[in-house]
C-alpha cells in the first residue's frame, strides 16, 4: 500500500449568484457554485503524518495480537498451544484478516474521505501488526523439527484456510453494515453530510493538529513501553518480549510500508504478475527466513533468549499474513463489486 506524495488538497467553497435578466423583470439564483481553491500540503508534513500514523497503529496492533494470545492460549480458553495446529497467533489472524475485509476492502473508500493516512494506518499499521506470517511459519517449522508433521501440515492448511474465509466474512457482514448505514443515512433528516465533512483532516491546520495529539500518544507509549521493558527485564520475565515489540514495531512496519511499493507493479518492463503482491511477499519471506536462521541459535540458553528476545518481535511487525492471503483470493471472492 503506498502513499503519493505531494497530494494536492481541493478546498471548495460554496457561493450563491445571483444575476439580473433584463427583459424579463425578474431575477434568477444560480447556485450554489462550487469554486475550488486548491492548496498544497507540503509533502514533509504529509509524510511524517503518514509515519506517525503507521507507527501508533503498529503499536496498537502489537498489544491486540498479545492480548487476543492470552485471551485463548493456555492461560486463559486454552483453545491454541504452541504444541498444536491451533498455534498461538491463529486468532490475531483470523481477527486481522476479518477486520481487513471491513477496513480494507468496504470501507476503505469512506475512511480514506477523512483521511489517507488514517486509512493506511489501520490497514498497514493496525492489521499488519496484528497478524503476522513469520511466527505462524515458524511454528510449523518447529513442530515439524520435533517429529509432528501432521500437525504442521494441518496448521499450514487450517491457518491459510481460516485466514482466507475471515477476509470473505468479513467483506460480507461489513457490506451488510454499509447497506445497514446507507438506509440510516437516507431516512434521516439531519444533515448529516455536513457533520461529516467536519470530520475530514483536508486542510493543514488539521493535520498538524492531528499529528501533535498522535505525538503525544506515541511519547505515552514509547514511554511506558520503556519502563516496563527495563523492569521485565531484569526480574528475567518473558513479558519484556511485548514491550520491546512496541518498541520495535514502527521500525518493522515502516520496512513492509516501503516494500509494499512493490506491490502492484509485476515483473519486468511488461509487468507481468501484477496480482502478486512483490512487496509483502518479500517482507514475509525475509522475516520468515530470518525467524528460521535464529531458531537454530540453541547452543547457549541464555544466548537463544537473548537473540530471541530482540529480534523474534522485529520480525513478527515486519511480516503480515491479511494482506497476502487477500491478494491471493482476490479473483474468486470478486471484489470489483463492492
Amino acid at each position: 500500500m503506498m502513499f503519493p506524495l505531494g497530494q494536492m488538497m481541493t478546498l471548495k467553497v460554496s457561493l450563491f449568484q445571483r444575476q439580473e435578466i433584463l427583459g424579463i423583470g425578474h431575477f434568477t439564483v444560480i447556485g450554489p457554485v462550487e469554486v475550488e481553491d486548491t492548496t498544497e500540503l507540503p509533502w514533509l508534513l504529509e509524510y511524517i503524518s503518514c509515519l506517525i500514523h503507521l507507527a501508533l497503529f503498529g503499536i496498537l496492533g502489537v498489544l491486540t495480537r498479545y492480548l487476543l494470545e492470552k485471551l485463548f492460549g493456555p492461560g486463559g480458553v486454552g483453545a491454541t498451544s504452541d504444541q498444536s495446529y491451533m498455534y498461538l497467533d491463529l486468532p490475531s489472524n483470523m481477527v486481522g484478516s476479518f477486520l481487513m475485509g471491513w477496513w480494507g476492502v468496504v470501507f476503505k473508500r469512506d475512511i480514506s474521505k477523512v483521511s489517507d493516512q488514517l486509512a493506511i494506518g489501520l490497514t498497514t499499521g493496525y492489521l499488519g501488526s496484528l497478524t503476522t506470517f513469520s511466527g505462524w511459519i515458524q511454528k510449523m517449522l518447529d513442530l515439524s523439527v520435533e517429529g509432528h508433521w501432521v500437525f504442521a501440515v494441518l496448521g499450514i492448511l487450517i491457518g491459510l484456510f481460516l485466514a482466507a474465509y475471515s477476509i470473505i466474512f468479513g467483506i460480507e457482514t461489513a457490506r451488510g453494515a454499509k447497506w445497514l448505514l446507507q438506509r440510516l443515512i437516507k431516512s434521516s433528516t439531519c444533515g448529516i453530510s455536513s457533520s461529516k465533512s467536519n470530520w475530514k483532516v483536508d486542510n493543514c491546520k488539521r493535520h498538524l493538529a492531528v499529528v501533535v495529539v498522535l505525538l503525544l500518544m506515541l511519547g505515552l507509549l514509547y514511554g511506558l513501553s520503556g519502563t516496563w521493558e527495563i523492569r521485565e527485564f531484569s526480574s528475567g520475565s518473558h513479558g519484556a518480549q511485548l514491550w520491546l515489540a512496541c518498541m520495535v514495531a514502527p521500525l518493522g512496519v515502516w520496512i513492509r510500508w516501503f516494500l509494499a511499493r512493490l506491490n502492484g507493479r509485476g515483473l519486468g518492463k511488461m509487468g507481468l504478475l501484477k496480482w502478486v503482491p512483490f512487496g509483502t511477499l518479500i517482507a514475509n519471506v525475509l522475516a520468515a527466513c530470518a525467524m528460521a536462521a535464529l531458531a537454530t541459535v540453541k547452543k547457549a540458553v541464555r544466548l537463544h533468549y537473548m537473540i530471541h528476545l530482540h529480534c523474534s518481535p522485529f520480525h513478527q511487525s515486519t511480516s503480515t499474513i491479511d494482506f497476502l492471503v487477500f491478494r491471493m483470493f482476490d479473483y474468486p471472492v470478486n471484489l470489483h463489486k463492492l
